[in-house]
C-alpha cells in the first residue's frame, strides 16, 4: 500500500462527501490497489451508509467511527494510526480532485524521487456572495 487518504467526517453527509470520493474513484493512470481511503467519523450522528460507501467502482472506503468526539486534529491522528500506506494524504470531506490525473502525478513523483513528503497547491472555493 503506497498511499492512505484520510478524510475526517463529522456533520458532512453523503451529498457533501460524494464529490470527493467520486473524484478519487475517477482518477486515471493509477493502480487502485496502491491506495486506501479512510473516512473517520468523529463520533457524529451523521452516518455514511454501507450502500453509499460500496457504490464506487475503484475504491472501497474504510469507515471508522470514533467512540468519542476528538476534533479534527486527533481525528486525523486516528486515521494515521489506522493507515497502512507508506504515504499519507489528508482531505477534508468537502474537498475534491479537479484533475483526474492528480494521484498519477503524485505516484510518478514518488517513484522518481522517493520524497519524505509532498506539498502541493490547492484551489480556493468561492461561495456565492464572494466569500
Amino acid at each position: 500500500m503506497k498511499l492512505s487518504i484520510i478524510i475526517p467526517q463529522y456533520s458532512e453527509g453523503e451529498r457533501v462527501i460524494f464529490p470527493l470520493l467520486s473524484s478519487i474513484d475517477n482518477q486515471s493512470g493509477i493502480d487502485f490497489n496502491d491506495i486506501e481511503v479512510l473516512v473517520l467519523n468523529d463520533c457524529s450522528d451523521v452516518i455514511l451508509t454501507d450502500d453509499f460507501l460500496t457504490q464506487f467502482v475503484n475504491i472501497k472506503p474504510r469507515y471508522i467511527k470514533l467512540e468519542k468526539n476528538v476534533g479534527l486534529g486527533l481525528c486525523r491522528q486516528a486515521g494515521m494510526e489506522a493507515a497502512k500506506g507508506e504515504y499519507l494524504m489528508f482531505c477534508d470531506a468537502d474537498d475534491r480532485f479537479l484533475n483526474c490525473t492528480a494521484l498519477f502525478l503524485y505516484f510518478q513523483l514518488i517513484a522518481d524521487t522517493h520524497p519524505d513528503f509532498i506539498t502541493s497547491c490547492w484551489l480556493e472555493e468561492v461561495k456565492s456572495g464572494g466569500k
